[in-house]
Parts: C-alpha cells; structure tokens; sequence
C-alpha cells in the first residue's frame, strides 16, 4: 500500500476509533462480514466512501461484537477506484456528521465554549487598553464580540439540537 494511503487510513481510523468507542485496526478496509442481526438492525443513511465507519459507529453504538481477521492487502499498479482525498474527505465529513447528530453537545458545545472564552479574554483586552489609554483597539475588539457571538450561537445550537436528538431518542 502507498505510505499516502496508510497514513490516510490510520488516520481516519484513528478518528473512527475516537469517536465510536472501537479498536479497530482499519476501518476502512472494504472485506466485510455481518451477521443477519446487524443487517437487519442497521440501515446505512451514508451513500459515499462513509459507509463503512457508519456501519462500524452504528454497530458499537448498538453493542453489536465487532471482530477483525487479518487479510493481505495487493496494492499491484492503480488499483483504487476513487481519488484518495475525495475519499478521505468523504469519509472523514460522514464521521463528522455522525458525531454532530449523535452527540450535539460534545459537538458544537465544546467549541462554543471555547470561543466565548477567547471572546471573553479578548473583550477583557480591549477594555483594558480603552481605560488605560482612553484608545479602542478595534481588531481586539472585534475577535471579542465575534467570538462571544459565534460561542453563543454555537451553544444555543447545541442546547437545541440536544433536545431536538433527546426527543427523537424518546420517541422509539
């Protein structure tokens, strides 16, 4: 295999890993089997090079046992289909997407919360400048109120879309 693509699948498995839970050692491998159940109980709402993590997130998530068994991998000439960073990409958004809907909070609140504290910290800057040398220092002033503003934006997005997947998860 060329070192681009094992640093490529490393690294989304890496995130795969980080984000279902799983120690899988290559998730993007495309030699799979399931079991009847897991077919049955997972539908797939990925249709890019996605799938795969999809299928493995969904199957942690619903404690379904995950089992690896070697396999040799023939890299001889131009064997891929697809451009390596369209798939990286592919894959790597889908996984995003997931973790957006699955977990909200972690998602867009933990970002939110830093920004308001660089929005903060920056406002305090700003203000400190314009008392002690009566000067508005607009730039500092500006990544401030920006910042607060997008980490609120980003809270209230997380609060809502928490509430929005909680009620949908009572729901079924």
């Amino acid at each position: 295999m060329p070192k681009y693509r094992k640093f490529g699948v490393k690294a989304i498995t890496k995130l795969t890993n980080v984000v279902s839970g799983t120690d899988i050692s290559d998730s993007q491998s495309g030699f799979r089997a399931y079991n009847k159940k897991v077919l049955q109980n997972i539908t797939p709402s990925e249709k890019g090079m996605g799938v795969s993590t999809e299928i493995l997130m969904k199957s942690q998530k619903k404690g379904y046992r995950i089992s690896e068994v070697p396999i040799i991998i023939n890299y001889e000439g131009d064997t891929s289909t697809h451009n390596p960073v369209s798939h990286g990409s592919s894959v790597v958004f889908s996984t995003l997407q997931y973790v957006a809907i699955q977990r909200p909070l972690t998602f867009y609140g933990i970002p939110g919360v830093c920004f308001l504290i660089v929005g903060i910290f920056f406002s305090a800057w700003a203000i400190q400048i314009f008392s002690e040398q009566g000067e508005l220092i607009t730039n500092i002033a500006l990544i401030g109120g920006g910042s607060i503003i997008i980490g609120i934006i980003f809270m209230i997005s997380a609060s809502i879309l928490h509430s929005i997947v909680k009620l949908l998860k009572d729901r079924n």
